[in-house]
C-alpha cells in the first residue's frame, strides 16, 4: 500500500497547478477553415500545414479564380464560413474596400517583419491586411534560338526583323499589363495608357505581331511550335516553355522602363468575422517562416517572400534583393487597372483589331 505524506501532496499539487500552466500548444487542435486553389496549390499547401498541430482545417477550393469568393462572401456576410483566405492582388484590392480584412500586426506575426514592404496591401487606416507567401511576375521573353533580334528595349520591337514573330496577349489577359508596359517606355502609366494605346497601333501596323493569345496555351503552342518567338505573359507558361527550349526572361534589363518584371503575389487574408483570429495568424504566422516559405515555392517553382528564405530554378529570375526591387521590378496599381478593362477590350477590338 503506497504511503501518502505531506511531501508527496504537495509534490502533486506542484505537478497539477504546472499542468493546469501548461501552453494552449499542449491543447486540442484549434478548427478552422480556409480556401485555397486547388491542384498544386492545396498540395503544396497540406504539406506545410501537415508541420502545425495546433490547428484542424477544413479546406474548401475556389471554383475558377479566386474572385470567385467574392460573392460567396458577401452573400453570407457577416458569418461567412471562411476564417482565411488566398487569393492574390485584384482580390486583395476589393476585400479592402469592402473592409472585410484583419488588421495584421507584426508584433502578433513576426515572420511579417522579414517580408519587404513593397509586397503588403494595407486598409484605410494604414494596417497590413496580407499574409504575402508566394512571387510572381509578368515579363517580356523570347526564344534565343528563334529570334532574329535580341530583344533589350520596346523599340526593339517595331524592328522589321520581327515580322509576325511577337505573340501578343489578348487585352483581358494578365490584367493588360503588356500596354502598360508600353505605356511606361513612352512616358505613360497607369492612368495613362494613351503613349501605350498609340504604340499598340504602331505595333499591330508593322505586322510583328503574328499571334494575338486568347489563352496560356495559345502562348505556350505559339512559342513552342516556332510561329512566334518574342512575347509579354506571366511566369507560369514561361517556364513550362522553358523546359523545353532556351528561353531568355528579360526580368533585369537596365535603364528600360517597359522592360520590367510586373510584379504579383498570392497570399492569406483573414477576416474580420472569424471566430479564430489568433489560431489563424498563428498558423499564418507559421507558414510563411522561412524554411516553409522555401519549402513551399521550391514545390510550386515561385519566388519567395520571405527575405530569408531562398528562391530556386525558374524563380531565381524575380528573386530580386531589396536594392534591386526599384530597379528591376514593377508593382502596378491593379485597382486603376482593373477599372479599364471593360474599355481596353472595346478599344482594343474598334482600334487594333483593323490593323493587324
Amino acid at each position: 500500500m503506497s504511503r501518502f505524506t505531506r511531501r508527496s501532496f504537495l509534490a502533486s499539487s506542484a505537478a497539477l497547478i504546472a499542468g493546469a500552466s501548461l501552453p494552449s500548444r499542449a491543447q486540442a487542435p484549434v478548427a478552422l477553415t480556409g480556401i485555397d486553389w486547388g491542384g498544386p496549390l492545396i498540395e503544396a499547401t497540406r504539406k506545410i500545414t501537415a508541420g502545425d498541430k495546433d490547428v484542424d482545417i477544413t479546406w474548401d477550393l475556389h471554383s475558377g479564380g479566386a474572385g470567385t469568393v467574392l460573392p460567396k462572401i458577401k452573400a453570407a456576410w457577416p458569418n461567412p464560413k471562411y476564417d482565411f483566405v488566398a487569393c492574390w492582388n485584384p482580390v486583395y484590392v476589393t476585400m479592402i474596400n469592402e473592409e472585410w480584412l484583419e488588421p495584421l500586426n507584426p508584433d502578433e506575426m513576426p515572420n511579417l517583419r522579414d517580408v519587404p514592404t513593397e509586397y503588403f496591401f494595407k486598409d484605410k487606416n494604414g494596417a497590413i491586411v496580407n499574409v504575402p507567401r508566394s512571387l510572381a511576375g509578368m515579363f517580356w521573353g523570347y526564344r534565343t534560338d528563334k529570334a532574329p533580334v535580341k530583344v533589350e528595349k520596346i523599340e526593339q520591337l517595331f524592328d522589321s526583323k520581327l515580322k509576325g514573330q511577337i505573340c501578343w496577349p489578348g487585352p483581358s489577359i494578365n490584367s493588360n499589363l503588356q500596354l502598360l508596359s508600353l505605356a511606361l517606355s513612352a512616358g505613360g502609366n497607369e492612368k495613362n495608357m494613351e503613349p501605350g494605346w498609340e504604340l499598340l497601333k504602331k505595333l499591330a501596323k508593322s505586322g510583328n505581331i503574328g499571334r494575338v493569345a486568347a489563352t496560356e496555351t495559345d502562348f505556350i503552342n505559339s512559342i513552342s511550335t516556332g510561329e512566334t518567338s518574342v512575347a509579354f505573359w506571366n511566369m507560369s507558361p514561361w517556364k513550362k516553355v522553358s523546359s523545353n527550349f532556351p528561353v531568355k526572361v528579360l526580368t533585369r534589363v537596365p535603364d528600360e522602363k517597359g522592360m520590367k518584371a510586373f510584379m504579383y503575389q498570392d497570399g492569406w487574408v483573414v477576416l474580420k468575422t472569424s471566430k479564430q483570429k489568433k489560431a489563424a495568424k498563428d498558423y499564418l504566422n507559421f507558414f510563411i517562416s522561412p524554411e516553409n516559405n522555401q519549402a513551399f515555392n521550391e514545390m510550386l517553382g515561385q519566388g519567395t517572400t520571405n527575405r530569408k528564405a531562398k528562391a530556386s530554378g525558374f524563380a531565381e529570375n524575380i528573386a530580386f534583393k531589396q536594392d534591386e526591387l526599384a530597379k528591376y521590378a514593377y508593382f502596378p496599381d491593379f485597382t486603376v487597372l482593373a477599372a479599364q478593362l471593360n474599355d481596353t477590350v472595346k478599344r482594343f477590338e474598334t482600334e487594333i483589331v483593323p490593323l493587324l
